[in-house]
């Protein structure tokens, strides 16, 4: 039997290929640790399988969705534009997000997600994550997409805003490497943000 966290309560799972399977909450040891439903919401708390409870400092990691059962997957239902329109599509777009922090599947030194690179290996590679732990249908493939291309921008931007600085040597923004940037794409990106096409781009006039 499967233990399903607070914050996917409520949500359609595919198990094995069979759907609707019961998945019982621990809700004793919830309110054992005295933790809030206001806490799940926020998913201030990651509730694991093992039935450990670990409050979430930093990015939403969704280790709730991250430690599903092997063959557990949670449904993702479709519009008829093609947009996934069921409760779980806002966990959907969590989990998208820290999809784009992990290296291996968005490296930060390949500079536009239109480039070649990223439709022939990494768009696979993303779409691939996906459905290992949601059951959606490929027709939603464009959104998904679209949602990645837009919270790798905002995860750029908010890297940007963290580490570059105009009067800041190139060199000291260089040794500051993010926990979640490999060290090999880190210089790339850097040198972007201090060349004159990046500040061409972003409206700053260059001498």
């Amino acid at each position: 039997m499967a233990t399903r966290s607070q914050r996917l309560q409520g949500l359609e799972l595919l198990e094995n290929g069979v759907q609707n399977q019961e998945l019982v909450p621990n809700n004793h040891y919830v309110e054992e640790q005295n933790i809030t439903n206001a806490d799940w919401r926020t998913n201030c708390y990651e509730y694991h399988p093992d039935s450990r409870i670990k409050r979430r400092r930093g990015p939403t990691k969704l280790a709730n969705v991250e430690n599903l059962p092997e063959g557990v997957k949670i449904i993702d239902k479709l519009d008829r534009f093609n947009v996934p329109c069921s409760q779980s599509a806002i966990v959907l777009g969590s989990y998208l997000g820290t999809l784009v922090r992990k290296p291996h599947l968005t490296p930060l030194n390949i500079l536009q997600w239109n480039h070649k690179l990223y439709k022939r290996v990494y768009y696979p590679k993303m779409i691939s994550e996906v459905e290992r732990k949601f059951a959606i249908d490929g027709r939603a493939n464009n959104w998904i997409l679209h949602q990645l291309d837009g919270k790798l921008r905002q995860y750029k931007s908010k890297l940007k805003k963290g580490y570059y600085k105009p009067n800041l040597p190139m060199k000291r923004a260089l040794q500051t490497v993010p926990k979640t940037v490999a060290e090999s794409q880190w210089a790339t990106l850097v040198s972007y943000w201090y060349s004159e096409d990046s500040k061409e781009v972003n409206g700053v006039e260059v001498d």
